[in-house]
């Protein structure tokens, strides 16, 4: 098992990339995308947040980001280059493994940091199943997990400590 200051801050530092990876496509897409790529970078920036709170309350050291908002912005180039389709696959893909590591990661960390964990894995669930709703030709109710999960983190805190 890794620590939890380590899990923490890589988790802390992928939020961060996430968020900037989202804003950046957000950027480079057409009108009827953007938002859809703001909610995700919203997702990122409530998660990243409350990572950071936890971060600070435990005394942990906060990861340099600079390298990851750089190769974030950079991917989302590469990502913007393609097509929506591929662009989902893309997403549902490093969702899907990201969702494995997180879960066994957030299964060992210390009971109070087990909300945090929960919302970790929560939020990565939302990514995968917004890119299975937009591969499955359901853009219409692809946003309706996200938005849940925003008003959650919005109205009532994360719950996290």
């Amino acid at each position: 098992m890794r620590n939890p200051a380590t899990v923490l801050a890589d988790w802390y530092d992928g939020e961060i990339g996430g968020e900037a990876l989202f804003w950046r496509l957000a950027e480079r897409g057409a009108a009827d995308v953007a938002s859809k790529w703001l909610a995700l970078a919203a997702i990122e920036g409530h998660v990243a947040s409350q990572l950071l709170a936890a971060i600070l309350s435990h005394d942990f050291p906060v990861p340099d980001t600079d390298g990851t908002l750089a190769d974030a912005r950079e991917r989302a180039d590469r990502v913007a280059a393609g097509d929506w389709q591929a662009a989902m696959r893309w997403l549902r893909t490093i969702a899907a493994e990201a969702l494995a590591e997180m879960r066994l990661e957030a299964a060992q960390l210390p009971d109070d940091l087990a909300a945090l964990g929960a919302l970790v894995v929560r939020h990565q669930q939302v990514l995968a199943e917004f890119a299975e709703l937009e591969l499955a030709a359901r853009s219409a109710a692809s946003l309706e997990p996200v938005n849940a999960l925003l008003v959650t983190l919005r109205g009532h805190g994360a719950g996290a400590s």
